[in-house]
């Protein structure tokens, strides 16, 4: 079976072209999966590939993950290698990309520091090396307080705290990519 030739291919690498050549059966390991997609391991003789496909009720922007992690790797950031992205036969979302290991099982403290270090380098990372159409922009009290308007007393003062600071973003930590 090759789940990568159900796929109707957005935006695609060659390693994508590669997969879908591939005449024999393909071995699929379904992995932990979160409570917004299924996950599996796609194997190819030594080379292993993950698919995500979010078939859940969360529906971000798989094509602006897409971009997002392909501009970090493209930087020499430590993230993993998208290689495409599309939509199934159910319409729902997939991405396929590299697969670069597996989950820390015992954390010692040289792999905490090295782990510490990934997510700064990626979070520090500046949004001026990025083209505007990677990271989405929204309204930062719809987004972080959708229900704040319930709350009226709370909404005036959250308004007026917001306006004298005006959230900026200059870096991938304080942005958004839905």
């Amino acid at each position: 079976m090759n789940p990568i030739r159900g796929i109707s291919w957005r935006e695609k690498s060659q390693v994508v072209d590669l997969l879908l050549e591939y005449n024999k059966s393909l071995t699929i390991i379904p992995l932990d999966s979160g409570l917004e997609a299924e996950v599996v391991r796609i194997c190819l003789d030594e080379t292993s590939f993950v698919l995500k496909v979010w078939n859940r009720s969360s529906k971000p922007s798989i094509e602006c993950q897409y971009k997002l992690l392909k501009s970090l790797y493209d930087q020499g950031l430590s993230v993993t290698q998208p290689f495409g992205w599309g939509l199934d036969k159910d319409d729902n979302q997939v991405l396929l990309t590299s697969f670069d290991g597996f989950p820390v099982k015992k954390v010692k403290q040289s792999i905490l520091i090295y782990l510490v270090r990934v997510l700064s380098d990626i979070h520090m990372f500046s949004l001026d090396d990025l083209g505007d159409s990677i990271l989405l922009k929204y309204d930062f009290i719809k987004y972080f307080y959708p229900r704040i308007i319930e709350h009226e007393d709370i909404h005036i003062l959250l308004n007026h705290l917001v306006e004298r600071k005006r959230p900026i973003s200059r870096c991938i930590e304080t942005s958004l990519c839905i």
